[in-house]
């Protein structure tokens, strides 16, 4: 084969890696999304479960954390 022959087998050839590219990542739907900063409600439950997790050591039960926690930021929501 001829090195103008290999240059244009090789030329086509990215070109068909490019458009199989871009169809995977249209397919695939994926966008790059920026962070939302996390809510007040986020930076309470997170505080509060750190602070359990500390408090209790061994004894921490994450699900029952959780719901003093949501009762916790009802009350504050409350006020």
């Amino acid at each position: 084969m001829s090195e103008s022959k290999l240059i244009d087998r090789l030329a086509s050839l990215e070109n068909e890696v490019k458009e199989l590219k871009k169809i995977n990542s249209d397919i695939s739907g994926k966008k790059s999304k920026t962070k939302r900063p996390p809510s007040e409600y986020n930076k309470f439950m997170s505080k509060y479960l750190t602070d359990k997790k500390k408090e209790l050591g061994d004894l921490f039960d994450h699900r029952t954390a959780f719901g003093e926690a949501a009762k916790e930021w009802s009350k504050k929501k409350e006020k």
